[in-house]
C-alpha cells in the first residue's frame, strides 16, 4: 500500500504509515488475550477437547436431526484450527435450517467471524455474509470493525467497502468508530480506478448506489464540520444517482478539488445524461484543481481522535465501575452489619461454651501436683514393703 515517492505522496505519507503499522485500530482493540481466555471459561463448564465436542454436536444432528443452540455455540467458540472450519460451517448451516434457528447466540456469529479472520479465509467470510438465509451470520460493531480493518490493512479496499455496505444494510449506526471506518473505506473505494472498482463486481451500478448510500447515511451519524460533510454527501449523492441533491450541495458547499475529480470521473461514466447530469458536469469542471488533501486522508484524523476519546472514555468508565463496586461492597457491609454482628455473637457464645466445657475437663495445676506427689509416695512405699 506504500509507494516510495518524495513529492506527490507527501501529503498521504501519514495515512500510509498508519495503514502499514496497523494504526487504524490498535492491536489491543482486537481483544485477542480476552478472546483466548474463553477456553478457560468453557473448561469450567465441562466443555473440553475441540475435536471431540464438534464431533459430538455433528452426531446429534445426524442421529436426532437437531442440536441445541448452546451446543453449537460451544463448538464454534472452542474451534481454533483450520481443519475444524469445514465442520463448524456445516454445524452452523444445519442450525440455520431447523426450527430452533432463532435461538442462535450472538457469540456464535462473532466466534465464526473471528475464526475466518484468523485463518485469512476472507472469501468464505464474504460468501456467508452475503448468504444470511443459509447461514444467518451478521456482524456486530466489534466484528465489523475488525473485518474492515483487516481488509484495509491487506489493501482490499473493495472488500472493506462491501463490509461497510453490510453494516449500512443492517442499519448499525450506534458506534461512532464504526461509522468513521465505513466512511473511510467507502471514500477509499471511490478513489480507485474504474478497472479496480469493477474487477470483482458484475453489476457495478448496484455497487455505486450502495457506496453512495453508505456515504449519505453514515455522514449523518458522525460529528463533523459542515464543509467536510457537504463534500462527503456530494460524493454520496453522485454515486447514488441523486443528482438533484448533488446540484443543491454544489450551490451551498465549498468543494474540495479531490472531491471534484472523483465526481467528474463518475459523471463521465454515465452513458445517458440528463439535464441534471450535464449541469453537474459544468459546475464540477469549473472547480479549481490544486493539491488539496484527499477527503479520505482527513477522515484518518477523525479516526485517531475518536479512538483517543473512546480509550479515555473506557478508562473513566473502568474507574467509575471500580468505585461503584467499592461503594456497593461498603453498603452491603453496612446493611448487613447487625445481621453479621448477631452471627458473630452466636459464634462467640458457642465458642465460649466449648472452651468452658474443655476447661471443665482439664485439671488444675495444683491437682496435677497433688496427684504426682501421691503417686511418687505410693511407689516408694510399695518398694519398701
Amino acid at each position: 500500500m506504500l509507494v516510495d515517492c518524495l513529492v506527490v505522496l507527501m501529503r498521504r505519507s501519514a495515512r500510509c504509515l498508519l495503514l502499514a503499522q496497523r494504526h487504524l485500530l490498535s492491536k489491543k482493540f482486537a481483544l485477542n488475550e480476552e478472546w483466548n481466555s474463553r477456553h478457560r471459561a468453557l473448561s469450567e463448564l465441562g466443555v473440553e477437547g475441540g475435536y471431540e465436542w464438534i464431533t459430538a454436536v455433528q452426531k446429534k444432528f445426524i442421529s436426532a436431526g437437531l442440536a441445541s443452540a448452546v451446543d453449537v455455540d460451544a463448538a464454534v467458540c472452542i474451534a481454533e484450527e483450520l481443519d475444524q472450519l469445514d465442520d463448524v460451517l456445516k454445524i452452523v448451516y444445519k442450525l440455520r435450517h431447523i426450527e430452533t434457528t432463532g435461538r442462535m447466540l450472538p457469540s456464535t456469529e462473532y466466534a465464526l467471524i473471528r475464526l475466518l479472520l484468523k485463518h485469512h479465509k476472507t472469501d468464505i467470510l464474504l460468501a456467508i455474509l452475503a448468504d444470511p438465509i443459509n447461514y444467518g451470520i451478521f456482524l456486530n460493531e466489534h466484528s465489523a470493525c475488525l473485518v474492515i480493518d483487516s481488509f484495509l490493512e491487506a489493501g482490499k479496499i473493495t472488500d472493506a467497502a462491501r463490509i461497510a455496505s453490510c453494516v449500512m444494510l443492517q442499519e448499525m449506526f450506534q458506534s461512532t468508530l464504526l461509522n468513521w471506518l465505513c466512511i473511510y473505506s467507502s471514500l477509499r473505494w471511490t478513489e480507485l480506478s474504474v478497472e479496480k472498482e469493477c474487477s470483482r463486481n458484475f453489476r457495478p451500478w448496484i455497487y455505486y448506489q450502495l457506496i453512495g448510500k453508505n456515504l449519505l447515511w453514515f455522514s449523518n451519524c458522525v460529528p463533523i464540520n459542515e464543509k467536510e460533510v457537504g463534500n462527503i454527501r456530494l460524493i454520496g449523492s453522485v454515486f447514488f444517482g441523486n443528482y438533484v441533491l448533488a446540484n443543491q450541495l454544489l450551490q451551498t458547499t465549498n468543494i474540495f478539488s479531490s472531491v471534484a475529480t472523483i465526481c467528474q470521473s463518475k459523471l463521465q461514466q454515465i452513458t445517458i445524461k440528463t439535464d441534471d447530469v450535464r449541469k453537474l458536469e459544468t459546475i464540477v469542471d469549473k472547480v479549481e484543481r490544486n493539491t488539496d488533501e484527499k477527503l479520505s486522508d482527513m477522515i484518518i484524523k477523525h479516526l485517531k481522535t475518536v479512538q483517543n476519546v473512546e480509550t479515555l472514555d473506557l478508562k473513566l468508565r473502568l474507574k467509575e465501575t471500580c468505585e461503584g463496586r467499592q461503594k456497593l461492597r461498603d453498603r452491603w457491609e453496612m446493611l448487613n452489619f447487625f445481621e453479621n454482628r448477631l452471627k458473630w455473637e452466636d459464634m462467640a457464645a458457642v465458642k465460649a461454651e466449648f472452651l468452658k466445657a474443655e476447661e471443665g475437663k482439664r485439671k488444675s495445676k495444683e491437682d496435677l501436683e497433688r496427684e504426682y506427689i501421691s503417686e511418687v509416695f505410693h511407689n516408694k512405699s510399695a518398694k519398701k514393703s
